[in-house]
């Protein structure tokens, strides 16, 4: 099998659009974590079951609290709702 080249970008007639559509669907900085569908990935459940542990694994070690509770919090919308800034004080645990 040879390798894809320029020239064979080129050659296929509905690339550019089918490029067009996907970015207009898709709005900038989107990101599907895990894929869907028949397509989706296999360790998905792995992950999620990690992440619980390592975030558990924090909060056990670290003692974690708000830097200042007063401080407006201001947030973004994206793929989820997420705090632009929040500043947090974390210590290890005794």
């Amino acid at each position: 099998m040879r390798p894809i080249t320029k020239d064979d970008y080129y050659s296929l007639k509905y690339c550019e659009a089918i490029v067009k559509e996907v970015a207009r669907i898709l709005p900038k900085n989107s990101f599907i974590m895990f894929g869907g569908g028949l397509r989706l990935c296999p360790g998905n459940k792995l992950t999620m079951i990690e992440l619980v542990c390592l975030i558990a694994l924090l909060f056990r070690k670290y003692e974690i609290n708000l830097v200042d509770m007063d401080f407006p919090k201001t947030m973004g919308i994206g793929v989820t709702v997420f705090c632009v800034e929040f500043l947090v004080e974390i210590k290890p645990r005794n």
